[in-house]
This record gives C-alpha cells, sequence and structure tokens, in this order.
C-alpha cells in the first residue's frame, strides 16, 4: 500500500514503509532538496525523483526542506513501484510540467509605443548578481502595419525596469528577471548586438529548438524599426541557478 503526502516546510509522518520517493517540489527557483530520516537515521538529501528501498519497515519519517518555504508531495510504502512507459516525448512533456510545478517557468507580456522619431523595444533584463539564467524558449511579436523586427541581446540596462514577469504556477512569486521596454533613437543601437531578424511581417511566433540563455547583468529586447509604431512582445522563459 502507498500513500502520497504533501508537506510544506518540514513534516514528521507517522507511517508504516519500506520505500520512499521525492516526487515534486516548488521552491520558488532556491534550493529543491530535503533532507529524510527513517526512524531516526540520516538518509541525506533528496532531490525530485531520488528514491529509497530500505531492507526493513520504518515507521517515523522526517523530512526537513533546505528552502524553509519548499512545498511538495513524497511517497512511500511497502515495497516498490516502477514503470515499463517509454521515454522520449513523455519526458520532454514531463520536463515542461515539471519546470511549471517547480515555480521556474514564467511569461512576460509587453505593449509598447515610440514617440515621433523613437524606436520602441520590449523584452527582458537579467541583473548583475541575481544568480539565475533566463532560458527564453518561445516569444510572440505582433504590430499594426508591416515593419521590420530585431530580436537581439544587450549590455546596458533598458531605462524602463520592473516586476512584470508572471509566473506559470499561478499564485506564485515573480521572477528575478525583470521586464524591460526603451525608445531608441535609431532601430540599430551601438549597444544591440543583433541575433535574429524578421522583415516585413506584422506578426512573428517562435519556438527555439536551441533557447536564448540570458545571463546576469544582459538583456534581450525585442525592437520595432518603424518609429512610433506599437509592438506587443509575449516571451515564455525558464529561471534556472547560474
Amino acid at each position: 500500500m502507498f500513500q502520497t503526502i504533501a508537506f510544506s516546510g518540514a513534516r514528521q509522518i507517522n507511517a508504516k514503509a519500506e520505500f520512499f520517493r521525492y516526487e515534486s517540489c516548488n521552491a520558488s527557483g532556491a534550493d529543491e532538496s530535503i533532507r529524510v530520516r527513517a526512524d531516526g537515521n540520516d538518509l541525506g538529501l533528496f532531490l525530485p525523483g531520488d528514491y529509497v528501498d530500505l531492507p526493513k519497515v520504518c515507521t517515523q519519517w522526517e523530512i526537513t526542506p533546505v528552502t524553509a518555504t519548499a512545498t511538495g508531495f513524497v511517497r512511500l510504502g511497502v515495497g516498490s513501484v516502477g514503470s515499463s512507459r517509454l521515454t522520449g516525448s513523455v519526458t520532454v512533456i514531463d520536463g515542461n510540467r515539471n519546470d511549471v510545478l517547480a515555480g521556474k517557468a514564467y511569461t512576460v507580456t509587453s505593449s509598447f509605443g515610440g514617440t515621433a522619431a523613437t524606436y520602441a523595444a520590449v523584452g527582458i533584463w537579467n541583473p548583475a548578481g541575481s544568480g539565475r539564467i533566463a532560458v527564453l524558449t518561445d516569444l510572440d511579436l505582433s504590430t499594426a502595419a508591416a515593419t521590420s523586427l530585431t530580436l537581439g541581446m544587450l549590455s546596458i540596462a533598458p531605462s524602463n525596469l520592473d516586476t512584470g514577469s508572471n509566473n506559470k504556477l499561478i499564485g506564485s512569486g515573480n521572477s528575478a528577471i525583470q521586464r524591460a521596454y526603451q525608445e531608441y533613437a535609431t532601430p540599430t543601437p551601438a549597444s544591440f548586438s543583433r541575433n535574429f531578424v524578421w522583415v516585413g511581417v506584422t506578426a512573428v511566433k517562435k519556438a527555439f529548438s536551441r533557447p536564448l540563455l540570458v545571463n546576469p547583468g544582459f538583456g534581450l529586447v525585442v525592437i520595432n524599426s518603424t518609429a512610433a509604431q506599437q509592438i506587443v512582445v509575449n516571451l515564455e522563459f525558464t529561471e534556472e541557478a547560474k
């Protein structure tokens, strides 16, 4: 018999079990490991997916998250569990779901228009010292009329920054990565290292087969080559430890 049990911070579980598996965790991007003790014996640190099958039944289990505010699920019982399911695309789908459950998947939506003779740019900025890497996976862009759009990296922070990221685990906190937007005097600023250019478009939808990674102290923005024209940008990214 097996049971799945939730924890929020440290917890003691009084149950007969020899099999223990750490199912999932939400630590808002912090350390997800938990220390596990069985009948007073220290079994060490576990990460989601780790399990142990002991040679005897224990009756008292203690869970202590390294991140005190972490929440998650563990499974324990007598015997062991397995799966004959194939890996492959299932692993990819489960990985995306786990990123959301871990509270490290985000969306950013920005709508910004330059004034006369200025060019609107929107995106994300990773503050220096954040200790995180932004992993950009998908983007959607749109404008009211055909134009050229450029995606590129910045090493100088845009003039406008805010905590406009939305956690895909609804109800969880903001990312360390900031939403960024600015008006530039030229559609090709000197600080702008161009990566992708779309010419004569009103909309772009792109999923990156190999994601773009943004280190601390750098940003990633999309700039509109038409002055005073609004641009709407939706970005999806995950936040990983540096």
